[in-house]
Order: structure tokens, then sequence, then C-alpha cells
């Protein structure tokens, strides 16, 4: 059976938090502030909604978030080492909506994108739920089909070298001087 709710209780973790959600509507950490190490997050069939509302700080991240049609954290403001966001996978491709305002440093790759060009995510148009970010060391997004604004990085942009800027297969790929030149959105 589906249950509605799932929740922690934790306020910190000191050491990785891994979490594989399953076949209930909502999970919930209401009070998870920092994860010290790195935290990995899967949802897959049957999940509807995950809430975070506290975590502002954490390790590397790898979010496996494709099956939500919206996914939020809204105090995040900063990770410590790379953060992937899979947006699109097999029988999964519902993101519309991806905010993390508060998110200010990244300490690594900002990696958004779909599992392969077989399985890209169709829904995504936007990233203007990262228009906070001004410190990044690299932004690469792939299959990523309907994305075709990213202003919501404008702010990032010039943290990091050219070089680090890999956007290909999506719906828009502006190049590193398109972003400079103000161009985040596809004519």
């Amino acid at each position: 059976t589906t249950a509605a709710l799932r929740a922690l209780n934790v306020k910190k973790v000191n050491g990785n938090l891994s979490l594989s959600l399953y076949n209930f509507a909502t999970f919930r950490m209401p009070l998870l502030e920092e994860v010290v190490g790195t935290f990995n997050l899967s949802t897959s069939a049957g999940i509807q909604q995950v809430e975070l509302p506290a975590l502002k700080k954490t390790g590397a991240a790898t979010l496996g978030v494709a099956i939500l049609q919206s996914f939020t954290l809204p105090a995040l403001e900063s990770v410590d080492g790379n953060l992937t966001i899979t947006i699109g996978a097999y029988n999964a491709n519902n993101l519309e909506t991806l905010q993390m305002p508060l998110l200010k440093t990244v300490n690594g790759i900002l990696t958004l994108g779909g599992y392969s060009s077989y399985y890209p995510n169709t829904k995504l148009t936007h990233l203007n739920g990262f228009s906070a970010l001004g410190n990044v060391k690299g932004v690469t997004i792939s299959y990523s089909t309907g994305l075709i604004d990213y202003t919501g990085l404008k702010n990032s942009i010039s943290s990091f070298a050219a070089d680090q800027w890999k956007v290909t297969a999506n719906g828009y790929n502006p190049t590193y001087e398109n972003m400079v030149d103000g161009q985040y959105v596809k004519p």
C-alpha cells in the first residue's frame, strides 16, 4: 500500500545521507538544516513530493528528482562540492519546476540533465530557480529539450572560466560568450 506521508525529524547529519524514496506520496524532513557529508537523494515510482524546507548547507549532492513535477530547496544556501541534479530518466520526465532561490555557492560543478538523449527532460523550460547563484566552479547542462531560458544563471557566469561551461542537447544551447553578452533566452 502507498502511505500518504513519511517524516524524519533530524536536524543535522554529521556524515553522508542517502535517501531512496519509493511508493509513498510525500517525504518530509522539516528540521534538517545541514548534511556535512555527501547528500544523495533518489526518487522513484509513487513519490509526488519531497520537502526539505530548512536545509541550508550540504556537502556534494546528487539529486535524482526526475519523477517529481516540482522540486524546491527553499533554504539551501551552499553546496560544498558538486551539485548534480537528474531531471530526466527512464519513465521519469515530469520535472517542470526546479527552485533553489537562496543558493549562492556551489564549490564544484553544477550539473543538470536528463539521463540521455533517449531519456531527456522535456518540461523544464527555465532556470530562474537559480537566480541567487553567484559562485560556482562550472556548469554542465544536457538533455533538457524544453530548456530555452538560462536567465537564472546570469549572476554566476563570471565566477568560472569559459571552458567550464558545457551545454549540449537542450532546447537552447547558448555559448559562454552568449551568456556573457546577455543572450540568456532562445531567440
